[in-house]
C-alpha cells in the first residue's frame, strides 16, 4: 500500500518523500483510506517502503501509546457508559478525517473528548479543536495529571504550552483548566485562572470522582474567594517590592532596562501597577511588566482632564498579547486591557467616556521609598475588595 491518512487527516504518498524522510515519520499514526484501520509504515533496507495493516497487539509496540493514556481513555469510556450514554472510542469523523480518543452523544448535542499527557504543537491543537467545532462537535480536552504542578491548592506552575488549554464559555463563567488523573480516577477542575507572574497563576481547586462525573460538572463552577486571591496577591506584590534581584533573563530583562533608562526603579512604580485582573492570562508578560508600560507610556503623562483610547493602550500593548485564535477553547471575544481600565474607573483615577475614551481625573504619583510603597500598595487592595464586593 503506498499511501494513507495520518492522525491529522493528511494524505501521505510514500512516493513524495525520500527514504531518510520516511524513517523519521514511522512512529507516526496512520490510517486505512479503504478500511479507517490502523497500519503500519515499514521502511526497510530490502523491500521497498509501504505501509501495512496491524494487528492491535502491535499497536503499543509501534505507536507507543502509553498505559497512562490508555487507561485514562477506557476510564472516561466506562465512566459514561456505567450512566448509560451513547459513547464510542476513536469515533471516526469523515468530513475532516479525524478521530477523537473519545466521543459522548447526549440528546442533540456531541462531545468530542481529548487526553494529552504529552506535548504537541499549537498549530495541531488549534487545528485538532477547530475541526471538531466546525462539524458540530463540542471538543473537551483533560490534560494529564502528569502535567499538573500545584505548589499549593491556590498556585499553578502555568506553562505557555498548559495556558492555551483554558477554556471559558461565556463572559460569566470563570476561565478553567480540566485535568484527569485516571490512575485515581479523578477529574480535577481549576478555575478563576489569573496570572500572579509570567510562571505562576491563582486558581482554585475542585475535585470529583471520575464515577461521579457528568458534562453538567463542566458548566459549574465556585465563587471567586476574593479574599483570598487578594491575600495571595498581597504576599506576591510585597516579594515584587522586596525581593532582592540579582539575575534576570528575557522579558524581564528587558523590562528592568527599560525601566532604567526611564531613571525609574520597581519600587518607585505606583501602587496601581500589579493589579489583579480578569483574563490576564492573554498577555505574554507578567502583570507589573504590562501595567507598567500602560502607566507610564499612557497615563502618567496626561494632565488632569486630558483623554486617551482603548487603542492608544493596545498599541502600547499589542506585542504583550497572545493573539484570541490561540485561545481555541474560549468563545467570547476577550479583551483583557479593559480589565485593568476597569480597576483603575473603579479606583477613581480615570472615568470613561464615549467612543472607547477615557479621561483622566487624579494624579497617580509615583512612590518616593519603600515603606510608603508598601503602605499605598494595602490601600489599594482594600479598595479594590470593597470595590469588587459592592458591585458584585
Amino acid at each position: 500500500m503506498s499511501q494513507a491518512v495520518n492522525e491529522n487527516g493528511e494524505l501521505i504518498k510514500i512516493a513524495n518523500y525520500s527514504r531518510s524522510e520516511l524513517n523519521k515519520l514511522k512512529r507516526k499514526k496512520y490510517y486505512c483510506i479503504d478500511c479507517n484501520k490502523r497500519l503500519i509504515l515499514k521502511v526497510g533496507n530490502r523491500n521497498r517502503p509501504h505501509f501495512t495493516h496491524m494487528s492491535e497487539s502491535n499497536e503499543k509496540k509501534y505507536y507507543g501509546e502509553s498505559d497512562h493514556h490508555k487507561l485514562a481513555i477506557n476510564k472516561i469510556y466506562k465512566s459514561f457508559k456505567d450512566k448509560s450514554i451513547d459513547t464510542e472510542i476513536e469515533f471516526f469523523i469523515k468530513s475532516i478525517n479525524q478521530r477523537p480518543d473519545l466521543v459522548v452523544f447526549l440528546k442533540n448535542e456531541a462531545f468530542a473528548f481529548e487526553f494529552q499527557a504529552s506535548k504537541i504543537s499549537l498549530n495541531l491543537y488549534i487545528k485538532r479543536t477547530l475541526n471538531l467545532k466546525k462539524v458540530g462537535f463540542k471538543p473537551i480536552w483533560f490534560l494529564s495529571s502528569h502535567l499538573l504542578k500545584l505548589f499549593t491548592n491556590n498556585k499553578l506552575k502555568i506553562t505557555p504550552f498548559i495556558r492555551h488549554f483554558i477554556n471559558k464559555t461565556s463572559f460569566n463563567t470563570p476561565p478553567q483548566l480540566i485535568f484527569l488523573n485516571p490512575e485515581a480516577e479523578k477529574v480535577i477542575i481549576l478555575e478563576h485562572i489569573l496570572l500572579l507572574t509570567e510562571k505562576l497563576a491563582y486558581v482554585q481547586k475542585r475535585t470529583i470522582p471520575l464515577a461521579h462525573f457528568t458534562l453538567a460538572d463542566l458548566k459549574k463552577y465556585t465563587s471567586l474567594n476574593l479574599k483570598q486571591l487578594l491575600l495571595i496577591w498581597q504576599k506576591e506584590k510585597m516579594k515584587f517590592r522586596t525581593q532582592v534581584r540579582n539575575t534576570s533573563s528575557g522579558t524581564e530583562y528587558q523590562w528592568r532596562l527599560w525601566l532604567y533608562k526611564q531613571g525609574l526603579h520597581f519600587e518607585s512604580l505606583p501602587s496601581i501597577v500589579y493589579l489583579p485582573t480578569r483574563d490576564n492570562y492573554y498577555f505574554k508578560s507578567s502583570p507589573w511588566i504590562w501595567q507598567s508600560r500602560l502607566f507610564l507610556q499612557i497615563i502618567h503623562p496626561l494632565k488632569i482632564n486630558q483623554t486617551f483610547s482603548y487603542n492608544d493602550c493596545l498599541a502600547v500593548l499589542k506585542r504583550d498579547l497572545i493573539p484570541h485564535n490561540n485561545y481555541p477553547l474560549i468563545e467570547p471575544e476577550i479583551m483583557p486591557i479593559k480589565n485593568y481600565l476597569n480597576l483603575l474607573i473603579h479606583l477613581k483615577f480615570i472615568e470613561p467616556l464615549p467612543n472607547n475614551k477615557y479621561k483622566k481625573i487624579k494624579n497617580i504619583p509615583l512612590e518616593t521609598n519603600l515603606n510608603e510603597s508598601i503602605i499605598t500598595d494595602d490601600d489599594i487592595m482594600k479598595q479594590i475588595m470593597y470595590n469588587l464586593k459592592r458591585k458584585k
